[in-house]
């Protein structure tokens, strides 16, 4: 059983919007893995959120806050970034790139990760470990 490594592939952000930003990510575990990014905005009016070449329609969490899930990520692939652009009607963009092993590691190395979680993460890890091997077969 491996350990889940202490660093992955950076966050990456690139952009700035006058009335958004990046907050932060989560996952969610259902059937397939999602990974949700949420944003702060004045409002969504005159604002496009793109996944790839997707228009997507972002849901409002609270106030100012809002996010956009990406679902259905399969287990080999959860080493791989999502970017997520967000355009305001000036054409401005803020590209944020982000995947669920971020998360995976970020949450290992937190100090106020409960032992439960961490079995979890570990477990995940190896998952996508095993699911790595079998489709390179």
């Amino acid at each position: 059983v491996a350990a889940v490594p202490e660093e992955v592939l950076e966050i990456s952000m690139d952009g700035q919007l006058e009335n958004a930003s990046f907050y932060g990510a989560s996952l969610v575990f259902e059937s397939k893995i999602a990974v949700r990014l949420y944003y702060t905005a004045d409002t969504m009016d005159g604002l496009t959120v793109t996944v790839g070449d997707e228009t997507v329609t972002s849901k409002q969490k609270e106030n100012g806050l809002y996010y956009v899930e990406i679902a259905q990520i399969n287990p080999h692939d959860l080493d791989e970034q999502v970017t997520v652009n967000i355009t305001d009607a000036n054409g401005n963009t803020l590209t944020v790139s982000y995947g669920p092993m971020n998360y995976i590691v970020r949450m290992n190395n937190k100090e106020t990760t409960s032992a439960n979680m961490k079995v979890l993460l570990k477990a995940m890890y190896n998952y996508h470990l095993a699911a790595v091997a079998k489709v390179q077969g």
